[in-house]
């Protein structure tokens, strides 16, 4: 993780000043209406890079990849969310 952990500060500046916080309301679920979650739900990360790597993290425990396939990934994807990033900006003008 640490090559794209030093790309993303280098070039996108994220680093420990950006938080994830995340809030998802009892009986919000978009599949499960009125069922779950059963109760307020609050998951916060302490930066962008915290958050990407619960995004692996869940990969894994979620069954999808094996552990090298989530470190590897960081590098074939690489650079692949800043050229989302310009898209979105270029479409929003």
């Amino acid at each position: 993780h640490e090559f794209v952990d030093s790309w993303l500060t280098t070039n996108l500046g994220i680093d420990d000043s950006i938080s994830v916080n995340l809030t998802f309301d009892k009986f919000s679920s978009k599949t499960e209406p009125g069922f779950s979650p059963s109760a307020d739900i609050n998951i916060e990360f302490k930066d962008m890079l915290s958050f990407k790597d619960a995004c692996g993290e869940s990969r894994l425990k979620g069954g999808m990849h094996f552990t090298k396939s989530v470190s590897d990934a960081y590098k074939l994807c690489e650079g692949i969310g800043y050229i989302g990033g310009n898209y979105a900006q270029d479409l929003w003008g």
